[in-house]
C-alpha cells in the first residue's frame, strides 16, 4: 500500500513538472513570439521614418527658395590675395522686377559689403567678391520688391581660396649626439584636388649642418588615392637643423623648420 502511494506521488510530481516544463516552453515562445513582432514592428516603424524622412528632405529641396547655388574663384596670375569668389544661384521663384543683391562679410565682423547681382536668365544670377585666405567668409542672398526676401546665412567653401601647407605624416631620425643627427626620414601630404593655384609644384628640405654648412635636399613627390605624397629622406650629413620650404602653383614659397622642432603654426601661411 505505501509502495502504491509512493508511486502515485511520484507520478504526480512528474506530471506537474512536465505541466511546469510544458509551460515555461509555453511562456518562452510566447515571449519569443512577442519580441519578433516587436522587432518588425520597430523595422516597420524605422522604415516609415526614414521614408518620411526623405520625403520632407524631397519636400524641402524642391521648396528652397534657392534651388542651385555653385562657388568658382578667379586667381591672380601671381601669388597675391585678394581671390575674387563668384558665386551663381537660382531662384525657385521670385518676385518680378525685384532688386537683388548678395551681402557677404567676414566672420565675426557685424557691416556687410554689398553687391548687385548680375541676371543672366529669368532666375539665375551671380554676384562676385573678393576674399583674402586668413579669413573665413558668410554671404546672404536677398531680394527687394514689393516685399523683402532673404536666404539663410551660409559659409564660402574656404578650399576655393585657402591653401593647405604640406602636413606631415610620420618623422624618424638616427641620433648621434646631442642634436645632432646622421639621418632623417619624413612624409608629407597634400590633397590633390586642389586648384592648380594651391597645388605644391616643388618641395625641398634646407639643411644645416653642425659645421653650419647648408645643403639643398629635394623631396619626391607621388600619388596616392585623393593624396600627393611628398618624401623625405636625408644621410650622411651631420644634422643640426632642418628646414621645409615649399613653391605652390601661385609662385608662392612657405618655409618652415621641421627639425630639431616642427613648427605647427600656419597662420603666417596666408599672409
Amino acid at each position: 500500500m505505501k509502495l502504491k502511494r509512493l508511486l502515485y506521488v511520484n507520478i504526480l510530481l512528474i506530471t506537474c513538472l512536465l505541466i511546469f516544463s510544458l509551460y515555461q516552453m509555453y511562456v518562452v515562445t510566447s515571449v519569443k513570439a512577442a519580441l519578433y513582432h516587436v522587432q518588425n514592428e520597430l523595422q516597420n516603424t524605422q522604415s516609415e521614418l526614414s521614408y518620411l524622412h526623405s520625403e520632407l528632405y524631397t519636400i524641402r529641396e524642391e521648396t528652397k527658395w534657392l534651388s542651385y547655388t555653385d562657388f568658382t574663384a578667379a586667381y591672380p596670375e601671381t601669388y597675391g590675395p585678394p581671390v575674387t569668389i563668384t558665386i551663381s544661384w537660382s531662384f525657385s521663384e521670385n518676385e518680378s522686377e525685384s532688386s537683388v543683391f548678395l551681402r557677404s562679410r567676414a566672420v565675426g565682423e557685424s557691416e556687410w559689403h554689398t553687391v548687385d547681382a548680375i541676371q543672366s536668365d529669368e532666375l539665375f544670377y551671380k554676384a562676385s567678391f573678393d576674399v583674402l585666405p586668413n579669413l573665413e567668409y558668410e554671404y546672404q542672398v536677398v531680394s527687394k520688391g514689393a516685399m523683402t526676401r532673404s536666404s539663410d546665412i551660409d559659409y564660402v567653401p574656404t578650399d576655393l581660396y585657402r591653401p593647405q601647407p604640406l602636413t606631415m605624416e610620420f618623422s624618424s631620425y638616427t641620433h648621434t649626439n646631442n642634436d645632432i643627427i646622421s639621418a632623417y626620414e619624413a612624409a608629407f601630404s597634400l590633397p590633390a584636388n586642389q586648384p592648380d593655384y594651391f597645388k605644391a609644384t616643388k618641395a625641398q628640405a634646407i639643411v644645416t649642418d653642425k659645421g653650419g654648412e647648408i645643403s639643398k635636399v629635394p623631396l619626391t613627390k607621388n600619388k596616392n588615392g585623393n593624396l600627393e605624397e611628398w618624401k623625405l629622406q636625408i644621410s650622411g650629413l651631420q644634422i643640426r637643423e632642418i628646414k621645409l620650404e615649399v613653391t605652390y602653383g601661385n609662385g608662392k614659397k612657405h618655409t618652415r623648420m621641421i627639425y630639431p622642432y616642427e613648427d605647427y603654426e600656419f597662420d603666417h601661411f596666408y599672409d
